[in-house]
């Protein structure tokens, strides 16, 4: 059964799991992390955006 959730993420926490997935994390935050960063071009400028996530 997937479970739909919604969170708010902020320049810090986005930064935060930058470095897990610098740490080699195979988590779902990693792969998030590095998805955020494809899609903001490395310029983590202040924002906020709302991320629906499945799993």
């Amino acid at each position: 059964m997937k479970k739909k959730f919604t969170t708010t993420l902020d320049a810090d926490l986005v930064k935060e799991l930058k470095i897990k997935a610098a740490q080699k994390d195979t988590t779902g935050a990693a792969i998030i992390a590095h998805l955020l960063d494809l899609y903001f071009n490395d310029e983590f400028e202040e924002f906020n955006e709302k991320i629906e996530c499945k799993i």
